[in-house]
């Protein structure tokens, strides 16, 4: 939909924080952070974040943790590194195994 929704939510979940502690994966983390997000809409109509609007495929960039993918959508380099980081993935290798 949008790529500002797709990097809100990898810069979200970029960091070891409450956002990404306790969770098996990305897409565990993110589902609950994109009802996270439902909630407070809810229940605070001028919350500062509206609620995500993803594709199935940026949530399928997440949920698998597409380095690569990410990269060719244009997502900044800053945002991918600490996600990598985060959910402990080699981007370099990721780069290297897609030919990049």
């Amino acid at each position: 939909m949008s790529r500002w929704h797709l990097e809100r939510a990898i810069f979200l979940l970029g960091f070891e924080g409450p956002r990404s502690h306790g969770y098996a994966g990305p897409g565990l983390a993110l589902d609950a952070l994109v009802e996270q997000v439902r909630i407070e809409n809810e229940d605070d109509p001028t919350a500062p974040y509206p609620v995500f609007r993803l594709d199935p495929d940026e949530i399928a960039l997440i949920a698998e943790a597409d380095i690569v993918g990410m990269y060719q959508r244009g997502v900044h380099p800053n945002l991918i590194r600490a996600f990598a980081g985060t959910w402990r993935i080699d981007y370099m290798a990721e780069y290297r195994r897609a030919g990049l």
